[in-house]
């Protein structure tokens, strides 16, 4: 104990080191060996990604398509991919996507807000899936973009095609 620094004696007391070696070979004993079954693994839905760049540099390269092949032959035919801040679902099998899109459709239906969105003002673009947008987007169909009203505008979608050349050209 003259060793010890006098600020120590309180919590490295002899009697507490004891306990502690007494509680130590206790929990020794108590420890049971390692399962030697393999254990199952869940699949890994998402590839390793960087901080800031998600999984865009495994993208990258001459031949996109195929470096998704590539991921999804080694993770499964539903990924989760980053792209920088922003978070991907990524399908790459027919009946994944059968029953994403017909089973869980309207998990699936909403849009991403956008920060220009709410400066500028919501339109029918961004808004979220339900009531209020269908009636919106049938009023739109039927009222703005009927085949009548698309073809009463072709003079002046024309006239701004050649406006657009000419200040392109000029």
């Amino acid at each position: 104990m003259a060793q010890l620094k006098p600020c120590l004696r309180p919590y490295l007391a002899e009697p507490q080191l004891t306990r502690a070696r007494h509680d130590m070979d206790s929990r020794a004993d108590t420890i049971q060996p390692r399962d030697p079954r393999p254990r199952i693994r869940s699949p890994n839905l998402r590839p390793t990604t960087l901080p800031v760049l998600g999984n865009l540099h495994q993208l990258f390269g001459s031949l996109p398509h195929r470096s998704l092949r590539d991921l999804a032959n080694k993770h499964g035919p539903l990924m989760h991919l980053g792209h920088g801040q922003l978070f991907t679902i990524v399908v790459s099998s027919a009946g994944v996507a059968k029953e994403l899109l017909k089973t869980h459709d309207l998990n699936f239906a909403d849009r991403l807000q956008i920060l220009i969105a709410k400066i500028y003002g919501a339109t029918v673009s961004f808004f979220f899936y339900g009531d209020h947008w269908r009636q919106l987007r049938k009023i739109y169909m039927h009222e703005l973009l009927s085949t009548k009203r698309v073809e009463s505008f072709q003079c002046i979608r024309e006239e701004e095609v050649l406006n657009q050349i000419c200040i392109r050209g000029c």
